[in-house]
């Protein structure tokens, strides 16, 4: 009896690039749309998803014992999967070293530990002898790499390890921003549930009648603290440049539609990211469930329903219990999808409509 994966969806290119290189691409049943190496896989495997959707049904047709995920972007698929009993699962590697661990981690699942950590050896070597190369230079090339162009879209972090180890210097690393007279400011906020939980007792108390998008309100006040102190620290409160990676730059995306953001910021930098994915209308959605009742049904795992001491009742429950259900797939459902509201104060507009119709802040 094989306790190894024997039919793998991968949902994204990385994975059946690496199982082929580890000659196991006889245990892929599915590809994404993207995948561009090897040529042969776009002709052999028969293409199940592009990157934020997919094909579901054909996914569960084809009887998967796993399907191969990357990142919160592809939460929604891997929650609808999981409801229909799939094991799902969703890597979230960001730098060199993570990569490294997803090759080892891969091929141990698959029976090819040694042919994983090989490919790690093969690459280390190269690494090697190009630094060696690169160690002789008097200047290295400042790079600026784009992954898309609008909204600008810039590397993630193993993007600025590469061209670091090529012999070149990423624009936007953040070890050199004070040497370039940049004041860098990071900043806290609330997730998940707690950053995003709407419900009618929450709006009904707010006097702008909205709840959600807490943790948005603190990335708020954050810049407005900012714009009131930043002078005392040399830096020029008229010329405030936000980024963010990934959630982060989800976040800059989302910020750009705020109109209680406007004149906090002055440049945006979204790097592998936008805020396209995942908005929640506040009360109304003919398509999703709305923020509030999103936040009805959560209440309700905790035993509060009805309309009676409901704020009371919530503020009750412990922190930890209220970002993690005990269910994994209540907890998919639930927890996983708190995002941006739509509440018509703090976001008017989800940000794809917002940014198409020219309502994001005119800022380069």
């Amino acid at each position: 009896m094989s306790y190894y994966p024997e039919r793998i969806i991968c949902l994204t290119e990385e994975t059946t690039e690496l199982l082929y290189l580890l000659g196991q691409e006889r245990r892929i049943i599915g590809i994404s749309g993207f995948t561009k190496r090897p040529k042969r896989a776009r002709k052999e495997k028969p293409i199940v998803s592009a990157f934020v959707e997919a094909n579901i049904q054909k996914i569960v047709d084809l009887k998967p014992d796993l399907v191969v995920g990357f990142s919160d972007i592809q939460s929604e698929i891997a929650k609808e999967l999981i409801q229909k009993g799939i094991n799902v699962w969703i890597n979230n590697q960001r730098t060199i070293a993570e990569i490294k661990s997803f090759i080892i981690q891969m091929g141990s699942l698959v029976g090819s530990y040694k042919q994983s950590l090989a490919i790690i050896e093969k690459f280390d070597a190269k690494v090697s002898r190009i630094k060696k190369i690169t160690d002789q230079w008097n200047r290295k090339p400042r790079i600026y790499f784009e992954e898309w162009d609008d909204p600008i879209i810039t590397g993630i972090a193993w993007v600025s390890e590469l061209i670091e180890l090529a012999g070149g210097e990423d624009v936007y690393i953040t070890s050199n921003f004070a040497e370039r007279d940049v004041i860098l400011v990071t900043i806290n906020y609330r997730l998940g549930s707690l950053g995003w939980f709407a419900h009618p007792a929450l709006s009904k108390e707010s006097p702008n009648g909205v709840s959600g998008n807490y943790g948005s309100l603190d990335m708020i006040a954050a810049l407005k603290w900012v714009k009131e102190n930043i002078s005392a620290f040399g830096g020029n409160p008229n010329n405030v440049t936000i980024f963010g990676e990934s959630a982060g730059g989800t976040a800059v995306g989302t910020l750009l539609s705020s109109p209680i953001a406007e004149g906090l910021f002055h440049k945006a930098i979204s790097q592998s990211g936008s805020g396209i994915p995942g908005p929640r209308m506040l009360t109304l959605d003919s398509n999703n469930l709305s923020a509030e009742k999103v936040g009805i049904k959560l209440a309700a795992e905790f035993g509060v329903n009805g309309d009676v001491n409901v704020l009371e009742r919530l503020r009750a429950i412990p922190a930890q219990d209220f970002i993690q259900l005990d269910d994994p797939i209540k907890d998919a459902e639930l927890i996983s999808g708190f995002a941006q509201v739509v509440d018509g104060f703090i976001f008017p507009y989800k940000f794809h409509s917002a940014f198409k119709n020219k309502k994001t802040h005119d800022v380069p």
